[in-house]
């Protein structure tokens, strides 16, 4: 729902807007729109209809491979250092 798929960025309550910034889908579905659409005749008046925020795709893309590499170390470090029960 956050991706912008089912309710897009500007019609999003202002209470989920944290659910949008916080989603990857968010960042692929923007990404792969700017990169079909952006430069086409009626491509800019669609993207923007579609709430798509204009960042350059490679800045989506660099947020993808971030959160990756953090969501990678938090499960090293989860798996480090938290203990399971001895039977």
């Amino acid at each position: 729902m956050h991706s912008g798929c089912f309710a897009q960025y500007p019609n999003l309550p202002k209470f989920l807007i944290w659910g949008y910034w916080s989603s990857p889908m968010s960042y692929a579905t923007n990404s792969l729109l700017i990169n079909q659409f952006e430069g086409t005749p009626g491509g800019d008046a669609y993207l923007h209809a579609y709430g798509v925020q204009l960042m350059d795709k490679w800045e989506n893309l660099y947020f993808l491979l971030g959160m990756l590499v953090g969501v990678r170390v938090l499960t090293y470090l989860a798996l480090l250092f938290l203990q399971r029960e001895k039977r």
